[in-house]
């Protein structure tokens, strides 16, 4: 898919993930999923991975910085940051539940709450432009339908931050290649419990790539030849000769020394057969042609 240019803007993808399923464009997002404005972030394609630059993150009051360097990574599925601002974010989620008392009990990383109306929204800023990092994203569903878990570790000092699948999903992230941009836009994802039937009249890309008609190869022709039954019986024949040939130097090389010719055709003749005997006929054909000869 990715390599038929000549059918496919593959320079631009779109990846809608949801809790459970997802959708991945490719040629331009489909916009049907789309609820809101799409924002757009620098994008530097280096090491084969996407960076962008997070200069900071707030969350009810508290504000995080030292993110270092950034990447977008749908392969990792946890989001990391660094200890200093992954203490940050979990001391502002924390100090907001609370003073408000509205996201149920704490137990280590996860939450004890029927759901998640009372947690606050992350604010992240990419250079000046802001997205939000809502609950329902950086909480993740634990064990039992009232445990929520985050969904963001900490990966020890001075690390680097790293946007996995759970900074992605419920939204629209665009990657655009040709203007090293990628955008990103709040959406409802589909989610799909067993694997979707494939429906071409779903498709609707905001930025529509013109196919070329398909163009089918010229078929073949194959001229017929006939079959000679002539040079088949011929090829038969001479290899039965050579096989007869073959046949004769092995008995007489397996013949112990000293044995005449009268005494294989003795020897075999008792079992009702002779092998390597002439008859009379064959006989008076050599005398023949050694006359000949001479």
């Amino acid at each position: 898919l990715l390599r038929d240019r000549e059918h496919i803007n593959a320079d631009v993808f779109s990846m809608c993930i949801a809790e459970s399923g997802g959708h991945l464009a490719v040629g331009g997002p489909n916009t049907s999923y789309h609820r809101g404005e799409v924002k757009h972030l620098k994008m530097r394609l280096s090491g084969g991975f996407f960076n962008v630059q997070l200069t900071e993150l707030s969350i009810a009051g508290s504000i995080a910085t030292d993110f270092r360097n950034t990447i977008i990574d749908s392969g990792t599925t946890w989001t990391y940051f660094g200890s200093r601002p992954y203490q940050t974010i979990r001391k502002g989620i924390e100090d907001f539940c609370g003073t408000h008392q509205s996201c149920g009990s704490l137990s280590g990383s996860c939450w004890h709450v029927s759901d998640l109306k009372g947690f606050p929204d992350m604010e992240m800023n990419f250079e000046g432009v802001k997205v939000n990092w809502v609950p329902r994203a950086y909480l993740h569903k634990g064990k039992g339908s009232q445990r929520w878990c985050y969904s963001f570790q900490d990966d020890g000092p001075g690390a680097s931050t790293v946007l996995g699948a759970s900074w992605m999903m419920h939204q629209d992230v665009i990657f655009d290649m040709p203007q090293q941009m990628v955008g990103v836009v709040p959406a409802e994802c589909p989610e799909y419990s067993t694997r979707p039937e494939h429906d071409p009249s779903m498709e609707d890309l905001s930025t529509p790539f013109t196919s070329a008609p398909s163009i089918q190869p010229p078929a073949k022709r194959f001229k017929a030849k006939k079959f000679n039954i002539g040079l088949l019986w011929a090829g038969l024949a001479s290899g039965a000769c050579l096989a007869t040939g073959f046949i004769s130097i092995v008995a007489a090389a397996c013949r112990p020394a000293g044995e005449s010719d009268d005494k294989v055709q003795t020897k075999n003749a008792k079992n009702g057969e002779v092998v390597g005997a002439q008859t009379e006929e064959e006989d008076e054909l050599l005398e023949r042609q050694e006359g000949t000869s001479t």
